[in-house]
């Protein structure tokens, strides 16, 4: 008996022994995967508030809208944490995509305001171009000021070759279907007004920077005409860029916080 009670006491400690040591191990086991589960989630969490440094982009000019900065880009705060979708439902994905925020107003008639994100691409496709249908194009400045935006946005309406019959295909522009949204706006100042403004002004001035400067590109013969709202004179009038300046075209924007704007 006396040997029975030892050999079950014996079996009773391994018991305990056992149970502590397996109580131990996933007492551990709970801890490390603890662990590991918090470090990814503040990694997650710290990949998805992270900055981004985002050129910006002029809707206007230096001159009309103040340009409030003075830097040629600016850091932005928690696009990770955000979903973005176009208007139809497709999902944007920020890596497929050139990114840019918004100064200035020039393109508020396109429903794209100050201090927006937008998403661009990185590609230029003129087939919608050629088709009538008019482009929110992201074009590089040619000779961006240091510390400045390098970039600015144009409505663009037309690609062609730079010609002496600009004036006709400015004339269809205005006479075309897509154009009727322009000139219903109430800063519309009318047609003769837009002609007068490109003739006198916008094709001399781009004869003179690309087509009789010294050593002139044959490649700036090809261009795209554009329409901007001048903010300081509440005007709309056409200007005209070499297609070799083109980034990409604008697909779709979005309101960014304020809070998402890193002070420097």
């Amino acid at each position: 008996m006396v040997e029975e009670a030892i050999n079950i006491q014996y079996a009773m400690t391994g018991f305990y022994i056992i149970s502590g040591i397996f109580l131990i191990l996933l007492t551990v086991l709970y801890v490390t995967t603890y662990s590991s589960r918090k470090k990814a989630r503040a990694q997650i969490i710290k990949e998805l508030n992270k900055s981004s440094r985002l050129n910006w982009v002029l809707a206007g000019s230096e001159e009309e809208d103040g340009c409030e900065t003075t830097s040629s880009k600016v850091d932005i705060a928690a696009l990770g944490r955000y979903e973005y979708k176009k208007q139809d439902g497709e999902i944007l994905e920020p890596q497929d995509h050139k990114l840019f925020v918004v100064i200035g107003e020039s393109m508020r008639f396109a429903g794209i305001h100050n201090h927006d994100l937008i998403f661009s691409t990185k590609k230029f496709n003129f087939d919608k171009l050629k088709d009538g249908t008019p482009q929110i194009l992201v074009i590089h400045k040619r000779h961006p000021k240091e510390n400045r935006p390098a970039y600015k946005l144009r409505r663009t309406w037309k690609v062609t070759q730079y010609n002496d019959n600009l004036l006709d295909e400015i004339k269809e522009i205005l006479d075309s279907e897509a154009f009727k949204s322009v000139r219903s706006l109430s800063v519309y100042d009318g047609d003769s007004n837009l002609i007068e403004d490109f003739a006198n002004t916008r094709v001399p001035k781009y004869c003179r920077d690309f087509i009789s400067c010294d050593n002139p590109d044959e490649k700036d013969r090809q261009i795209v005409i554009s329409t901007t709202f001048h903010t300081d004179t509440e005007e709309i009038r056409f200007s005209i860029h070499p297609v070799s300046r083109i980034v990409g075209q604008v697909v779709a924007s979005f309101k960014l916080a304020e809070e998402q704007f890193v002070k420097s």
